[in-house]
């Protein structure tokens, strides 16, 4: 026979004897594929492009809203809404906060922990308390927002208008407004769509949001904060400081790029508040003989303590 033995298993021809093994024994010993994790967020982008999960821009988001056709449901936690939110918006939170001293981890998803953030894990009641928020919202859509929003997007346009496939944007963007949509989605909830960029992008259009956080800074409590401020006319964002409190909503501020204060209203669409200055007290320089630690380099100041009182020594003065 040509091509021996090897030929014939090489046709795939009966074999037999002790060291031939049976492919049905070879299939048992194969690995089962891994399935997919329908918590994983491609398997949740896939199903909320399969509902036909649509990501609005903040602009249209508002025109729907003010023609009576929408609501806001902003799905951040109880303590984020508080301190900002859409105006008229309405909360039902898809996490909520937890007490812990330490980070966990958690199956279903603890966050915070360690960190500037509150400590959060899945609400179990979030479709009850939609379903509640909603009462009474008929056939109008239901917008879904939260801080960062994310995006359903695939692509991006460009300056000029062309429209590019974003290779980091195979799945879009997650965030938490969109797992809490595809929560809903899970429910058979209807008439759903998504605020693309989320609470920030609708500040970025200078919209209307409210929120603790603008009742605390306002009247004499804004003097001395840094902000920033939109004018229409001109386009741009100036820098400067609230100089004092006016009354009647009205404050002296003194702009980093104008020489005079302006007195004027600040609308919180149109500012941001960046942080609080203090007032410093000036270093006084300490007489050529006082002590130091080491001589400073030259040109260079040397700060020393001397009575808990910091000052400055200047080598040349």
């Amino acid at each position: 026979m040509e091509g021996g033995f090897p030929a014939w298993i090489r046709y795939d021809l009966p074999c037999a004897g002790t060291n031939m093994v049976s492919l049905e024994s070879l299939m048992k010993k194969l690995p089962e594929p891994k399935k997919a994790d329908p918590n994983a967020w491609p398997s949740v982008y896939e199903r909320l492009a399969k509902a036909g999960i649509a990501s609005l821009d903040a602009a249209d988001a508002f025109k729907m809203v003010k023609e009576g056709k929408a609501i806001i449901v902003d799905v951040d936690s109880k303590k984020k809404f508080e301190e900002d939110h859409i105006e008229n918006s309405v909360s039902a939170p898809f996490r909520k906060a937890v007490e812990t001293d330490v980070k966990l981890r958690v199956k279903g998803g603890l966050s915070g922990g360690i960190s500037s953030e509150e400590a959060t894990e899945l609400n179990p009641d979030f479709v009850k308390m939609y379903k509640e928020a909603v009462q009474g919202a008929g056939e109008k859509t239901v917008i879904l927002t939260c801080s960062r929003g994310g995006t359903m997007r695939t692509e991006v346009v460009s300056k000029r208008g062309k429209v590019f496939k974003d290779p980091q944007l195979k799945n879009g963007r997650e965030s938490v407004s969109l797992r809490a949509m595809a929560a809903l989605v899970d429910d058979g909830c209807k008439n759903l769509a998504h605020l693309n960029g989320g609470n920030d992008s609708w500040k970025e259009a200078k919209l209307p949001v409210i929120g603790s956080f603008f009742q605390k800074i306002q009247g004499e409590d804004a003097v001395g904060w840094r902000i920033a401020t939109y004018f229409d006319e001109e386009g741009v964002w100036l820098k400067g400081k609230v100089t004092a409190f006016k009354g009647d909503g009205k404050y002296a501020v003194k702009y980093d790029t104008k020489e005079a204060e302006e007195d004027l209203n600040l609308d919180m669409n149109k500012t941001r508040w960046l942080n609080k200055q203090g007032e410093t007290k000036k270093l006084e320089p300490l007489p050529a003989d006082a002590p130091y630690i080491q001589r400073p380099r030259p040109g260079r100041p040397k700060m020393v303590r001397k009575n808990n009182q910091k000052r400055v020594f200047f080598p040349y003065f």
